[in-house]
């Protein structure tokens, strides 16, 4: 994509048409800058669960304490269920949730699936500001591309990271399966926004391949 800035321009023009502001940035650190801006003394802020936010080091930074928000850490070691679902719903209501995406179409759209919910619930409704953080591997040209890409790479390299035996572990290709082990189970596309909530949600697009 650094090779290509009239691509990267065409495809901020889009989100924007759609009422997202989008970013283009060489890294995970530029990323966690534009994120900073928002971690101040009054807020909490919550995030997903992703390997895109542990590649970058945006996670890493939101738990070590070193800014001052309140981390609402849903992946404490030793958690029980019921503290685990607890902070989830509390990062339903934090003020700045930080996430990624399973897939960015060109013109203008956020696929993601999930497995309890909570992830793709905060995305919609609930806290005021909303960062989705994707590589540039993640960007697809059109909704149809979008659930291809995750139903044929994302679902099965993340079965894969999780340990799950699933039939698209074996053949890495969706199968629609109702195993007890599925974690596809909440699939939702963000078309854009309201234009009265036209600054809730930034897409953070890094120029590197992340995630799965």
């Amino acid at each position: 994509m650094g090779s290509m800035p009239e691509y990267e321009r065409a495809i901020v023009r889009r989100f924007a048409r759609n009422y997202v502001t989008a970013h283009v940035v060489p890294d995970g650190g530029a990323a966690l800058e534009l994120i900073k801006l928002h971690l101040t003394e009054d807020v909490t802020v919550a995030t997903g669960n992703s390997l895109t936010l542990r590649q970058t080091g945006i996670f890493d930074y939101l738990a070590s304490g070193e800014h001052p928000a309140r981390f609402i850490n849903q992946f404490e070691p030793g958690l029980s269920f019921a503290e685990n679902r607890r902070l989830k719903k509390a990062g339903l209501s934090a003020d700045v949730y930080v996430s990624s995406a399973n897939a960015v179409t060109e013109d203008g759209k956020i696929c993601c699936l999930d497995g309890g919910g909570n992830r793709v619930a905060a995305i919609m409704f609930g806290p005021d500001k909303v960062f989705i953080v994707a590589g540039r591997n993640k960007i697809v040209p059109d909704e149809a591309a979008a659930w291809q890409r995750i139903r044929d790479v994302a679902a099965p390299q993340t079965g894969i990271y999780l340990g799950r035996t699933l039939p698209c572990t074996v053949d890495g290709r969706c199968h629609d399966c109702g195993e007890p082990e599925r974690f596809c189970r909440y699939y939702i596309t963000v078309n854009g926004q309201m234009e009265r909530d036209r600054d809730r949600i930034t897409l953070i697009i890094v120029d590197q391949d992340l995630g799965l």
